[in-house]
């Protein structure tokens, strides 16, 4: 689902009317904003299929695929105001309503591409979303993604609601970021999802800060919040930072340093989680940017994790894991390097790529995208994501496989779907990581407002 493009054309040619102030009075004032969006995706599926032995085939069973035969098409359309209020200095309010409409042909497992920004996911103290129309093939949801007060006085600001929460130093691998981290495949990561947490910022001397934050993450106990403190400074050219967390009750700390060297930015980050029944879990990001030329940038990170699977055979394990279910980590192995490439080919014309490689597999996740500038308020980028690797292996099923213990049939078809079922679990090869991934093309188009 897009906006036809004479409409779009029509909107890029408005005039910039970004945060425009409603009312300006000496002493309040309140503005407000907005953008619309508008997603569409196409999914290129692989082969991948459910293979009977000769036995079966005999019985008139043949193979099934296990991806769809065909190309499946999501649209999104997406729309968020936003205002705030600001009383004095000493005061304000945030506030992000935002709509969508979405279509999809069919669902896809499989590597799927998120928008990144809703945060329909997150829990909430109070529910302040919607859904007035969930149809098999589309949808229209809501959520109120930021909805924050803020006090401020010297040297300390206390912000209570639904807010953004992020730490730690790195761009693409962010052990120290446990709230609401983004994965490579949210394509739009403009806005963070807001979480509800009560947060305190304190600032001290010139360089120096504390940020204590208490995250709702399902509940109010000790297993449902996420409770951090981070402490930054900064020394000459270099920041460094530290953090002592309760990740659902899990203890963690970390160390963030972010500095350079001549024309190089430096940064990196690590933490080590203490879970009560298991090993520590290590986490650990070093990165670089640099700018080699005046239109050219360069970014890389390697990245190692204790939690993952030492090979393809673990990676079920892993995604199965509460970790992988609450976004905490987005990786199933061990170790990887990524590299981001910029170019701007004109003013209003850039290109970038990036790469995310599985050393354990060898596998990589490759996203190449190009942005145009269309007017001060107005942007369209088009792009792809595609995997690199092993794909996942025929699941093959046997005679047997349709028989009791006792050596009966299996008759019943909720007995004959839990038997495939547990045959899918036990055989399933998924070959390598990223080797999962389908290619899937997207355009995106932003106005703003």
């Amino acid at each position: 689902m897009t906006l036809p493009l004479i409409v779009i054309a029509a909107l890029s040619m408005a005039p910039k009317a970004l945060a425009a102030p409603v009312v300006e009075a000496e002493s309040w004032s309140l503005d407000l904003a907005g953008d619309v969006k508008s997603f569409t995706f196409t999914a290129f599926p692989y082969e991948w299929s459910l293979v009977p032995d000769e036995d079966l085939q005999a019985f008139g069973m043949e193979p099934t695929p296990l991806m769809p035969e065909d190309p499946m098409a999501q649209g999104a359309l997406d729309g968020r105001i936003k205002a705030v209020l600001e009383v004095g200095d000493a005061f304000s309010l945030t506030a992000h309503a935002r709509s969508a409409a979405s279509y999809y042909s069919q669902a896809l497992e499989a590597g799927a591409i998120s928008l990144g920004s809703g945060g329909g996911g997150y829990a909430q103290v109070v529910d302040m979303s919607w859904e007035p129309v969930d149809a098999p093939n589309y949808m229209v949801e809501g959520r109120m993604d930021r909805l924050a007060a803020k006090i401020s006085i010297p040297h300390l600001d206390i912000t209570l609601g639904r807010q953004p929460v992020s730490f730690g130093s790195s761009w693409i691998f962010t052990p120290m970021d446990l709230v609401a981290p983004f994965s490579p495949t949210d394509i739009d990561t403009e806005y963070r999802p807001g979480v509800d947490a009560a947060r305190v910022d304190a600032y001290f001397g010139m360089a120096g800060s504390v940020t204590a934050v208490a995250a709702y993450a399902g509940d109010w106990s000790l297993d449902g919040t996420v409770l951090a403190m981070h402490g930054g400074w900064t020394f000459g050219i270099t920041d460094v930072g530290i953090m002592a967390a309760a990740n659902r009750a899990e203890p963690v700390f970390g160390v963030d340093v972010a500095s350079s060297m001549g024309a190089v930015g430096i940064q990196g980050e690590a933490t080590v989680t203490l879970p009560e029944s298991e090993d520590p879990f290590v986490r650990a990001a070093l990165g670089a940017n640099w700018m080699p030329f005046e239109d050219v940038s360069l970014m890389g990170e390697l990245y190692w994790q204790s939690f993952g699977g030492a090979d393809a055979s673990e990676y079920l394990a892993v995604y199965s894991t509460e970790r992988f279910a609450n976004g905490e980590v987005w990786t199933a192995g061990r170790y990887y390097a990524a590299l981001t490439v910029g170019y701007q080919i004109t003013p209003l014309l850039s290109a970038s790529a990036f790469g995310v490689v599985n050393l354990g597999d060898p596998s990589a996740m490759i996203g190449p995208s190009l942005a145009w500038s269309a007017a001060e308020n107005a942007e369209l980028s088009v792009g792809a994501f595609f995997g690199a690797g092993e794909r996942p292996h025929d699941v093959a099923i046997g005679l047997a496989d349709m028989q009791r213990e006792d050596g009966t049939w299996i008759t019943d078809e909720d007995e004959a779907a839990q038997a495939l079922e547990d045959v899918m679990a036990e055989r399933t090869d998924v070959g390598s990581e990223f080797g999962m991934i389908p290619t899937v093309a997207f355009a995106q188009i932003k106005l703003y407002f």
